[in-house]
């Protein structure tokens, strides 16, 4: 009787295991169990679907007082962010939602204020909080289109933190993001210039090395891009840069803005449009 149960159980696996993959409009069934989304032809292996397409569009500015746009006299408190909105809405107008965990009500009205921007933050601060804000803002499954931004790295060779280091974190920064939902778009800042000639030195060194590790990174993730700020940023009012710097490390936002020049390309790169300050398109 064992024998007789052993052979029919082994020959039931086999019709289970030879069941036809039948596709319908939504999904598949495949071996007894429907799936929405597809199968591989070739491999079988099953295809996730694509996320519904009334998912939400956000986008996250993760990074420190330039991000936050840092209270500053004569400031409005947004830095490049209400620029980088009213370009959106000029454009693309998606009606993303920007979240984050700080609030900064700009002086003008009408702004989303939602980032991710803390004053004095550097690269250690946003691996301490990446994974919680990811779990919060980004819950799976997330639109294709929704963007973390991420520019850091000002504080920490200000501060005298290792260049290597520095850029090792942001490399792990990246691959929380990217392992936490691959879907998401990611935006890497290179620093912009200052006007402290051994900051100066410090920065350009950095921003060499970031480059080199988002080169190798851009290569093993399709949705990581840089974008070259520091270059951008020599662009502002004519090449006179300089005249664009509210202090040695800070973009002024009254003209001629440096948060301006800032997200123009902020903007270009995430609507994909051709320019010389963005890689990995």
């Amino acid at each position: 009787m064992k024998k007789i149960l052993i052979a029919l159980s082994c020959f039931l696996f086999s019709i289970w295991n030879a069941m036809p993959v039948m596709a319908f409009a939504d999904g598949v069934f495949k071996k007894g169990v429907f799936y929405r989304g597809g199968v591989d032809a070739v491999a079988g292996d099953f295809i996730p679907p694509d996320p519904p397409p009334d998912l939400p569009i956000k986008i996250m500015f993760v990074g420190d007082s330039i991000t936050q746009g840092a209270t500053l006299s004569g400031q409005d408190d947004c830095g490049f962010r209400d620029h980088f909105q009213d370009l959106e809405r000029a454009g693309l107008d998606q009606d993303p939602d920007y979240v984050g965990p700080i609030i900064d009500i700009c002086d003008a009205p009408g702004y989303d204020p939602d980032h991710n921007g803390v004053s004095g933050n550097d690269t250690l601060d946003i691996l301490a909080r990446i994974d919680a804000n990811l779990a919060t803002y980004f819950p799976k499954p997330n639109n294709p289109n929704s963007t973390v931004f991420l520019g850091i790295g000002t504080n920490d060779i200000k501060d005298g933190f290792s260049q290597t280091a520095t850029v090792n974190n942001v490399r792990t920064i990246i691959n929380k993001v990217k392992n936490w939902d691959p879907n998401l778009r990611m935006f890497v800042s290179t620093i912009i210039p200052s006007t402290n000639p051994t900051f100066e030195i410090k920065y350009t060194n950095y921003n060499t090395a970031l480059t080199a590790m988002l080169i190798t990174e851009m290569g093993l993730n399709s949705k990581l891009h840089r974008i070259d700020q520091n270059t951008n940023y020599r662009t502002c009012n004519g090449g006179t840069w300089q005249s664009c710097m509210y202090d040695t490390i800070h973009p002024k936002d009254t003209p001629p803005s440096g948060y301006q020049v800032m997200a123009n390309a902020l903007y270009s790169c995430y609507a994909n449009q051709t320019n010389t300050y963005c890689d990995g398109h």
